[in-house]
């Protein structure tokens, strides 16, 4: 037998399934737009830096020429081919040796840096040493924006850990990344000395 169902409780019916239906679909669209950002969020980004692009083109200005007067494998770069360099007084690393000079090198303080030093005869006085002792990625970026660098020069150790990183606003890293998870960690301290450290994720790491 056909059982009529009352225009009030059809609209009602109608209304429930309506309400049900937008709740799926607005589930499924922020699922969609939150999904890779939040995969994102949850591994940490390795990157490769070039002041060159792919054609030989320097992507940044130059601030300085100087004169090199020695040169060997960049101790900070994990990538090969970067060196490190010295002229009068200061150290340069890393320096990319100029695809259109055979003996000009660019060296770059910082992944964000708009500038640098393009150093003379940096090839001709390179003496062949590879001196890197580890392949600890050149910068850091934390998840509060922070650019963090390796010290490449003197530093200081707390409880046998080194003072590696030096970072914008005053910040401290200490030791290599903790690489066991997709998304990596380091200590981070508010003082040089590496007192009250504690452990922040790594939002991106440069080589």
């Amino acid at each position: 037998m056909l059982h009529l169902v009352p225009a009030r409780r059809l609209a009602a019916l109608l209304a429930a399934v309506a309400t049900v239906l937008a709740g799926a679909v607005a589930v499924a669209d922020a699922s969609e737009r939150s999904g890779p950002s939040a995969a994102a969020a949850a591994r940490t980004s390795q990157q490769t830096f070039s002041p060159y692009d792919e054609f030989g083109d320097r992507l940044l200005d130059v601030s300085d020429y100087r004169t090199a007067s020695s040169c060997s494998d960049s101790f900070i770069s994990g990538q090969d081919g970067p060196l490190r360099c010295f002229s009068g007084n200061f150290i340069y690393d890393p320096c990319w040796p100029d695809p259109n000079d055979e003996d000009e090198a660019f060296c770059v303080s910082s992944p964000n840096a708009t500038s640098g030093v393009m150093l003379r005869d940096a090839l001709s006085v390179h003496d062949g040493y590879d001196s890197r002792p580890n392949r600890s990625p050149w910068a850091l970026e934390l998840m509060d924006g922070r650019m963090c660098v390796f010290a490449s020069g003197a530093s200081s150790a707390r409880k046998g850990v080194r003072l590696n990183y030096f970072c914008d606003r005053k910040r401290y890293l200490w030791g290599s990344p903790r690489r066991t998870r997709s998304l990596w960690t380091i200590r981070m301290s508010r003082g040089y000395t590496g007192k009250g450290w504690r452990r922040v994720k790594i939002k991106t790491a440069w080589r």
